[in-house]
């Protein structure tokens, strides 16, 4: 921690916020809220990335006021057998899907700003379905971003290295198909472009 406040110090003039992204930050939770509090008595804000799973320690956060934004990953739909497979996960996957859905009530209750993300991966979460379905879950709670998935050598599946980044137009037509299930502000993020807004027209 007194790395992370040394550089904060050193930097502090060109600094409005301190965020808190992974791996999975809330794995850590002594040194996060920490930090928080500590960011917060200088009069920084704060931002958790995070994916949803620890919903007892950001509740408590939110209670706390130690955070002003959370962008939350919402990997797949929340079907058992859909998410267990886009996640890699075995075992309670039910346990995992209830813990993200409290965190995102928790977040809404709070009336902190949202940002929900889905990483597009060619021949594991691609479809039309898988994005309607999400976009009913966050519409009205914040923005929505769809990502470019890029093959990196440390991807924990070996398989998808192989796999390559989604084209940009895929990316655009999931972005509608979000916006036409009443998601009202939506964005892609590549590595080429940044983040862009889509609209259904133009």
């Amino acid at each position: 921690m007194e790395m992370v406040k040394g550089r904060v110090l050193s930097n502090i003039g060109f600094l409005d916020a301190l965020g808190f992204t992974g791996g999975e930050p809330t794995l850590q939770p002594e040194p996060v809220v920490a930090l928080c509090e500590w960011a917060k008595a200088r009069e920084l804000r704060t931002f958790l990335n995070t994916n949803g799973s620890n919903p007892r320690l950001i509740g408590e956060m939110l209670r706390r006021k130690l955070l002003d934004y959370v962008a939350m990953d919402v990997k797949a739909p929340f079907n058992r057998e859909v998410y267990g497979r886009v996640a890699g996960l075995k075992g309670n996957v039910d346990g995992v899907i209830a813990s993200i859905r409290e965190s995102i009530e928790l977040c809404g209750k709070a009336g902190i700003p949202m940002e929900f993300r889905t990483t597009i991966v060619p021949t594991l979460i691609d479809d039309e379905k898988s994005i309607r379905e999400i976009a009913g879950v966050v519409k009205g709670r914040g923005i929505y971003v769809l990502q470019e998935f890029f093959p990196f050598e440390d991807v924990v599946d070996k398989r998808l290295r192989r796999v390559k980044p989604p084209e940009r137009g895929l990316l655009i037509r999931l972005a509608r198909v979000a916006l036409e299930e009443g998601v009202k502000e939506v964005y892609i993020r590549t590595r080429g472009s940044g983040m862009e807004r889509v609209f259904l027209d133009g």
